[in-house]
């Protein structure tokens, strides 16, 4: 844009140094009686705009020797001259005006307005197209000296974000992300925007942000997006993990969290390679798991040395393994020396965004970034809705989702992730084909005819879960409160504390019968 706009400064200086030159080779001249000049500059400019478009009236043409000089330069950059301008006017129309057109037209539509393109926010993008044919996706801020103002993921336009979002008037409801590599620069832009919902794409999540912002990042995506898809097995009881990068610190964070089916359960978790900082990030790992050594009796994490390929006997034995590491080249790499050298007789998954032979693949940009799992609608949905039972129960002396903090908000969003392991308690293996709300129904009415004898049973499964994810985000245990210093007097097992306690923890499994109703 910069370069352009120099060009055509230099341009239109060069042309005024022509009509001045002109105007100064005609001045010394004195006419004989009759005879039209190009003595002054606007008659210069006259004489070069009929020249410039080949229309030549010939009421002035230059006489003298300088002027003819100066009038052949003119014809000679007539036709490029003409060209530049007729760019110009065209260039103007394509990048401004018809852009700015087809955006007011299109009003009654969802308009969402990506700050960047990258092969992210364009996979977003045509995932959100192919949801409705009411979306529409619009790249803004974009340098379009290359000519290209759209492509299949979305229109492209010269205007900032604040721009396009003016330009919204109609009924569709605008939508924000800001998805730079830089994540807080994501943060800092999202702050920006007041006037439409942002998604921002970062690491960087503080305890508040106002509400129009909602925090995601691809490693936690992925995680979510892993379990949704392979979620353990009743078979199931050691899982290998290779990788040691981002990926992997959010899939075994994921897990230890959402992976909760009973008191008595006792899956193994075999880490190659510990991620940068997991243990220190988490230092009260051994409050919910048996660090280091394998307990029968619950849930196990091993760190092991990175060289997976050291440790055969015991990886092949494993009844999954996850291969995820940050670069996909290396993922490819380890695939194709394990099927080459090492017997598995367990599960193979891959963070591949490719096909691999005899590996289940997951995790591709195109199946990260897709509405279900950034704009994560249902998931709100569900983590409102808990809050509410919860509000109901308490009289309504409590806050409000636009209210609660950044942690509580991820408290709620947990507890409702957690609902599809839930449904598979109730219910085992469910057709992904079966509507969500027929799910629900379901699985709340086997939850309704199993209370009475399984009541103890679902109340300590939720009981851990909210443990583990208060021990995971470094909570302990104190007789007092104390949110700052993140305290909590109900970090203790399920047998001691109070019946009282015991009922709360059943609002998560009653939200099934709620979002079951509401989804009628």
């Amino acid at each position: 844009m910069k370069k352009k706009a120099l060009i055509t400064v230099i341009g239109a200086g060069i042309y005024c140094l022509l009509l001045n030159l002109l105007v100064l080779a005609e001045s010394a001249y004195t006419p004989a009686p009759g005879e039209e000049t190009i003595s002054t500059f606007p008659k210069a400019l006259w004489y070069s705009l009929t020249t410039l478009t080949t229309v030549g009236y010939g009421d002035l043409y230059p006489h003298t020797v300088g002027g003819r000089i100066i009038g052949s330069v003119f014809m000679i950059l007539s036709l490029g001259f003409l060209v530049f301008i007729i760019s110009a006017v065209i260039s103007l129309l394509k990048k401004h005006f018809l852009p700015k057109l087809k955006l007011i037209s299109s009003g009654d539509k969802n308009w969402f307005i990506f700050s960047q393109v990258n092969p992210q926010s364009a996979a977003l993008a045509q995932n959100l197209k192919h949801e409705s044919k009411k979306n529409l996706c619009i790249f803004a801020g974009q340098d379009l000296s290359d000519e290209i103002e759209s492509d299949p993921q979305g229109l492209r336009v010269v205007f900032s974000t604040e721009e396009t979002l003016r330009l919204h008037k109609g009924s569709g409801q605008a939508t924000v992300f800001c998805m730079s590599e830089n994540g807080y620069d994501n943060y800092r832009e999202a702050q920006t925007i007041e006037n439409a919902p942002v998604y921002c794409m970062t690491e960087y999540e503080p305890d508040r942000t106002a509400n129009r912002i909602t925090i995601f990042h691809p490693y936690r995506c992925c995680a979510r997006l892993y379990w949704q898809k392979f979620p353990i097995q009743r078979e199931d009881e050691t899982i290998a993990l290779i990788g040691g990068g981002k990926y992997a610190s959010a899939l075994l964070e994921q897990a230890l969290v959402l992976n909760v089916y009973s008191p008595a359960q006792h899956l193994t978790y075999l880490v190659y390679g510990e991620p940068a900082d997991f243990s220190g990030d988490h230092p009260y790992l051994k409050e919910i798991v048996s660090l280091g050594s394998v307990d029968p009796a619950r849930d196990s994490l091993l760190f092991l040395p990175a060289e997976w390929n050291k440790d055969a006997t015991r990886l092949a034995e494993a009844d999954r393994i996850i291969v995820c590491c940050d670069a996909e080249e290396d993922t490819v790499q380890t695939l194709c020396r394990m099927k080459r050298r090492f017997p598995v007789s367990g599960t193979i998954h891959a963070r591949l965004s490719r096909a691999f032979e005899g590996t289940s693949v997951f995790g591709g940009v195109e199946e990260i970034f897709t509405p279900e799992l950034v704009l994560r609608k249902e998931l709100d949905k569900a983590a409102v809705t808990l809050n509410e039972i919860y509000r109901s129960s308490v009289g309504g002396n409590s806050p409000t989702w636009d209210e609660l903090s950044g942690f509580l908000r991820r408290s709620n969003l947990a507890s409702a992730d957690h609902l599809n392991v839930k449904i598979r308690i109730l219910l085992g293996d469910v057709d992904e084909a079966v509507a969500l709300n027929e799910r629900y129904a379901r699985a709340y009415q086997a939850y309704l005819e199993r209370h009475d004898r399984d009541a103890e049973f679902f109340r300590e499964v939720e009981h851990i879960r909210w443990m583990r994810f208060h021990i995971m985000n470094n909570w302990r245990y104190a007789p007092k409160r104390d949110n700052a210093r993140r305290l909590h007097p109900l970090l203790l097992p399920y047998d001691q504390i109070s019946e009282e306690e015991h009922l709360k923890d059943e609002y998560a499994w009653e939200l099934l019968g709620t979002l079951a109703e509401r989804s009628e």
